[in-house]
């Protein structure tokens, strides 16, 4: 397959593809959905063609209202067509930190949610009869610095006192990364997120609801309705959902405190049999890793965590250190697919979800911190709910009014 991308030579000693492109992208095909050129009006405005926009669309018409969806590009190509794709509640260290800054009970919050999350995703996998490559697997936590193994135990205790399906381990077969602790949540999945969300633009875009590709908004002029001009058209909505990662459309100019993360992927094919598990590190450069695969083949999705954005020549260099630890760890040097994603940070570890500040009827969806698999379905719910005017008691934890403080 013929893709475009950035070309860049590496060591003779180490066999890396030459261009930047995703596994998702890679296995699934190109969408060619029209861009709007003529004025038209629908209930919700979705701009943000990304799980989160993806799944808030396909909330919303199932309760009957009749929604646009607007992508700047091609849909599921930025950061869910560059992801690891885990579907997991654990987020990290992240429950003991919840505890103390937010309390038990917004803990318990983020915990219920999240979980609410993975089920919802495998009951619209059944109910759509989607084809996605969806496997249970346990999730994994882990750390090799003796530092970090009392916030492990910590993070145990919290998550067990919140219901979460949680234990600790010290050791891990299968994995040779000297691990002296991990927290440990069963019941958690991953999958191929551009085979479900391929399918699910497919079930938004008929019956009133569409998706428009190659269509940026530009502005939104709120009044009694919203309109939401891009280059050749409006859109005239009552309500417009932002879920572009990090927000064009920001009235009081507070989303610019958030900070972008990087990351760096490869997909490789294992040496040998990988435990139905997924990982990641307690530390910023700790790798993340999990396995993949669909009926005929197998590989090894490993990630890390790194602050530059680039996708030249740091990008490289980090793509080919990450290369050697594969071989290194899981001896193995066939490196099918090479990739970067950048993710937005809110502030104080949970994401910003709901109206955003200083409007009406415009919504908002950012800082899911790198776990946008869950906190996309819970954002899906929750402007749902809000939009149509219904109690959420997850709002007082995800409201973006945070940022005002």
């Amino acid at each position: 397959m013929k893709v475009k991308g950035c070309v860049y030579t590496f060591p003779m000693n180490l066999d890396i593809p030459s261009t930047f492109q995703s596994i998702w992208q890679a296995t699934t095909p190109e969408t060619n959905y029209p861009a709007l050129e003529k004025d038209l009006e629908v209930d919700v405005v979705v701009i943000g063609g990304g799980i989160a926009g993806l799944n808030a669309a396909y909330f919303l018409k199932n309760r009957g209202l009749k929604i646009a969806v607007i992508e700047m590009g091609k849909i599921v190509t930025g950061t869910s067509g560059n992801t690891t794709a885990k579907i997991t509640s654990l987020h990290g260290l992240r429950y003991a930190y919840l505890r103390e800054h937010f309390g038990q009970d917004k803990a318990q919050i983020y915990g219920n949610s999240n979980e609410w999350a993975i089920s919802e995703l495998q009951r619209i996998i059944q109910k759509e009869n989607i084809e996605c490559d969806f496997y249970q697997a346990p999730s994994f936590t882990y750390t090799n610095s003796p530092d970090d193994l009392d916030s492990i135990k910590q993070e145990v205790e919290t998550a067990q006192k919140l219901g979460l399906p949680a234990s600790f381990v010290n050791s891990i077969p299968g994995i040779n990364l000297d691990i002296l602790g991990a927290v440990r949540f069963d019941h958690q999945g991953y999958f191929h997120p551009r085979k479900f969300l391929l399918r699910i633009a497919e079930l938004i875009n008929r019956d009133g609801s569409y998706i428009f590709e190659n269509t940026p908004a530009q502005d939104i002029k709120e009044s009694e309705r919203c309109n939401v001009q891009t280059p050749k058209a409006t859109l005239l909505a009552k309500s417009v959902v932002i879920a572009t990662n990090l927000p064009f459309y920001d009235p009081e100019k507070i989303f610019s405190q958030l900070e972008r993360s990087g990351s760096f992927v490869i997909a490789a094919k294992p040496a040998s049999i990988f435990p139905e598990a997924m990982f990641i590190g307690t530390r910023g450069k700790d790798m993340s890793f999990r396995p993949h695969k669909n009926h005929q083949e197998r590989w090894l999705i490993i990630g890390e965590r790194h602050n530059e954005m680039g996708m030249g020549k740091n990008m490289n260099e980090n793509i080919e250190t990450l290369a050697k630890l594969t071989k290194e760890h899981f001896q193995t040097d066939q490196i099918e697919f090479k990739w970067g994603a950048a993710d937005t940070m809110s502030l104080d570890k949970v994401p910003y979800i709901g109206r955003m500040p200083g409007s009406k009827n415009v919504y908002v969806a950012t800082g899911f911190n790198t776990w946008g698999m869950t906190t996309s379905f819970v954002s899906a719910k929750l402007l749902t709910d809000l939009i149509l005017g219904e109690k959420n008691d997850w709002e007082s934890l995800y409201t973006p009014k945070r940022l005002r403080r």
